[in-house]
């Protein structure tokens, strides 16, 4: 069966939509509260560190750190086990990093808002804008029907007309500089770079891992003793504009993440070897882990060509009997006990071992092809487990309340009783899907209680200064999401066309809104129209109308060109 991760692609699409939706909701004092960062509220919206709880814009970030690591078994995976050079995985792994640290610090400094105060003139500050970013395009696009040596160049002359524009930017009066950066996209340059490595390392050890997010919970949390030696490794930077200690805390959710993407990526490759008949529809196919079964027939399947120009290698298919060992070795036992010794670090014997990867390409990295319907029945599952993806439901929207109104105590009770009764429910999977299910309820309802023992420190859960609790909390509903989202796909044949194809194409959404929509729109007023909502004057109705709006558009033009296969390679 060809298969993408659409449900981490949904959640990846969810993560940048929420992002770019709650950056443009206009800062109007008569808005609620919930609208915003619990830490920027109305009608200051004057940051104040010592605020606790969350809202669902403090949610938007880490659910997009956890869907990087929950790519990592596709990502990395698949290269490892196409049988790449491991001095070439570390290169692709370093050079992503730079890459993304690049982005950043030009991100930082060719904001429209910065070159419009400059300039004063919006009609030239829009088409700059434009040209930086096509000059993004060119430094990340992957073009299918042109050489690796084209693509390399093309790449090349993208990276040379960005230093050039910040060149031409500081020649307009534009304080240029590597302080400025995007701050989101320089800690995803230093995760992703960190994650990969350690993904890598502890591919087959998960207990590892997991042995590596108490460490960092441990550091983080002695760190705050001033004059510990901690706190000076805490602190430390070789430079300050690119790499801060710090900013590894930020794996407490990828990590996790990537334990996520490896339940999904074996269940990918169970579903792909039960299916015998492959589907014609362009797609990914789903590689069969080796360690799943002693021995496969292999057979070619049909070659994928990527966005990168190269064709998927061929992969293994199996014959009846090799499917047999790998429904055995997909039992609902094994998959539990994999799962328990994941999550608590107790038992690094028992390996839920990071699978081969899939053929998917990453949806982290911007490619792979568009999702086709699913072309198999929807399996059909037991009432129960609807029921409990209500609870689910209830499970996040629960703590989202409680922890933001401050009802700890009734947030707490709730929680045990929505997580026990879901888990009496999924209690006794019978199928590779009912097993994920369980899975991924029960690895995120530990994250999400670790994240309610660890409140009360630190001042409450935060986003920033970042909490223990809020990297467990986010993990355990970022979990519950892809429960949900794989429930949307597979048993309720849901879709998500916009959300799917935005978070296909992450870096094209996070930017489209920024660098392509509002300045066609400032243009838009400057020659029809005027706009002053675009600004963010009116009331409260156009202060929300504009996040819409602006938001949607950038979806409808990130969607296209995920529908012709234009990816950028972050």
């Amino acid at each position: 069966m060809k298969e993408r991760a659409l449900a981490v692609d949904l959640l990846r699409g969810l993560a940048i939509v929420g992002m770019v939706l709650s950056g443009y909701i206009s800062r109007n004092p008569d808005l609620p509260a919930w609208l915003f960062h619990a830490q920027l509220p109305p009608p200051s919206f004057a940051f104040d560190p010592s605020v606790p709880g969350i809202t669902w814009v403090d949610l938007v970030f880490p659910f997009f750190l956890f869907s990087m690591g929950a790519a990592f078994p596709f990502s990395i995976g698949r290269r490892l086990d196409r049988g790449a050079a491991a001095v070439q995985v570390a290169w692709t792994i370093l050079r992503r990093g730079l890459l993304l640290a690049f982005f950043a610090i030009v991100l930082g400094n060719t904001n429209l808002w910065t070159l419009h105060e400059a300039l004063q003139r919006p009609v030239a500050a829009s088409l700059l804008t434009l040209v930086v970013w096509g000059a993004f395009f060119a430094m990340f696009i992957r073009l299918r029907n042109r050489s690796e040596r084209f693509n390399t160049l093309l790449n090349g002359c993208g990276i040379a007309a960005l230093l050039l524009l910040l060149l031409l930017y500081r020649a307009l009066g534009v304080d240029v500089n590597l302080y400025r950066s995007d701050i989101i996209i320089l800690i995803l340059a230093n995760v992703v770079v960190a994650g990969s490595f350690l993904w890598w390392l502890t591919r087959r050890k998960p207990g590892l891992r997991m042995g590596l997010v108490a460490l960092l919970v441990a550091l983080k949390l002695s760190a705050a003793v001033p004059g510990s030696w901690t706190a000076e490794v805490w602190n430390a930077t070789f430079a300050p504009w690119l790499y801060h200690t710090e900013f590894l805390q930020y794996l407490c959710i990828v990590l996790p993440g990537s334990v996520a993407g490896e339940l999904i990526a074996r269940w990918l490759a169970h579903k792909g070897a039960a299916t015998p008949a492959a589907s014609a529809q362009p797609s990914v196919t789903a590689a069969v882990p080796p360690h799943f079964v002693c021995s496969v027939t292999s057979t070619p399947t049909a070659a994928m060509p990527l966005p990168d120009g190269q064709a998927a290698p061929a992969e293994t298919s199996v014959s009846a009997d090799s499917a047999v060992r790998i429904a055995r070795a997909g039992s609902a036992a094994a998959v539990s006990a994999a799962v328990s010794a994941a999550v608590s670090a107790a038992a690094s014997s028992a390996s839920l071992s990071a699978p081969a990867a899939a053929a998917v390409p990453s949806p982290a990295d911007g490619k792979g092809a568009r999702p086709a319907a699913a072309s198999h029945d929807a399996e059909p599952l037991p009432g129960r487990f609807r029921l409990a993806g209500a609870l689910v439901l209830l499970l996040l929207a629960v703590n989202l309340w409680g922890l933001y109104v401050r009802a700890l105590t009734a947030n707490l009770l709730l929680t045990l009783l929505a997580g026990g009764a879901a888990a009496w429910l999924l209690r006794r999977p019978r199928t590779a899907l009912q097993e994920l299910l369980s899975a991924l309820f029960a690895t995120g309802l530990f994250w999400l209680l670790l994240g309610l023992v660890f409140e009360p420190l630190e001042g409450g859960i935060k986003k920033d200064p970042a909490t223990v609790s809020y990297f467990f909390v986010t993990a355990g509903m970022a979990s519950h999401v892809l429960l949900l989202a794989t429930l949307l796909f597979e048993s309720l044949r849901g879709r998500a066309g916009l959300l799917v194809r935005c978070g296909e194409n992450p870096m094209i959404a996070y930017t489209a809104a920024g660098y392509v929509v509002v300045p066609l729109l400032f243009i838009e007023e400057q020659w029809g129209f005027s706009m002053p909502w675009i600004w963010g004057a009116g009331g409260c109705g156009a202060g929300i109308a504009r996040g819409v709006v602006i938001t949607l558009l950038a979806m409808l033009l990130t969607s296209a060109f995920t529908r012709r296969r234009l990816f950028w390679r972050t």
